[in-house]
């Protein structure tokens, strides 16, 4: 009979230790408690808003652009006024030799047309340089006019080339100019120890760490 009692008594004990341990952990919740609420998401939060330089084309595109409809007009939209007199200077060569090519191929083919159609009223008008008409061979037109032509056809190649490379020029002009070059740009470079792998022998390096904005 005591034994029983003693192992009554015992889990008694522990069963009334449990719960005064359940009950020490479980909190309640106060009254006077204050409960900070959670405020409702942005519905805007995952749009993206365009601004002002994100509307229509970028600074580079309008300069293209400019330059597109009137060569020199985007390097004066970049500011780099000094660049407009060496297009036109480069604009203006290219015409030139367009415009002499052109008139010395229809000269020699004119010529040319004229020696061999058989008509003795129609003559060689090649005059040199100081001026005398002179009398070429069929031979000598012939090439004289290929000459003059291809060298017309090239000069309006270069033509097209200056010209692009015109417009290319006010897009990365105008991409330089918003080229952060201030001082929060940096590059710091160090010595340092390279592992190749696990066993190795470590080797000798160079670290270099750059910074970009503060």
């Amino acid at each position: 009979m005591r034994l029983k009692a003693v192992l009554f008594g015992f889990i008694t004990f522990c069963g009334l230790n449990y719960s005064v341990f359940v009950s020490a952990q479980t909190v309640t919740a106060r009254t006077d408690s204050t409960v900070v609420a959670t405020p409702n998401p942005d519905p805007n939060k995952d749009r993206i808003v365009k601004t002002e330089k994100d509307k229509g084309l970028s600074k580079p595109g309008r300069a293209a652009l400019f330059s597109a409809v009137l060569p020199g007009l985007g390097q004066v939209y970049n500011g780099h006024y000094w660049k407009v007199p060496v297009i036109y200077a480069v604009g203006g060569t290219l015409g030139y030799f367009y415009y002499t090519n052109n008139q010395n191929y229809q000269d020699y083919r004119t010529a040319y047309e004229n020696e061999i159609d058989g008509d003795p009223n129609t003559v060689q008008q090649i005059k040199n340089n100081d001026g005398q008409v002179v009398t070429l061979s069929v031979n000598a037109l012939r090439n004289n006019r290929d000459f003059y032509r291809r060298n017309r056809d090239l000069t309006v190649i270069f033509s097209v080339l200056a010209y692009g490379l015109n417009i290319m020029e006010a897009n990365v002009g105008a991409h330089l100019n918003e080229f952060d070059i201030s001082d929060d740009l940096s590059m710091h470079w160090q010595p340092s120890v390279q592992f190749a792998s696990f066993g190795a022998q470590p080797a000798p390096g160079l670290s270099l760490h750059f910074r970009l904005k503060n």
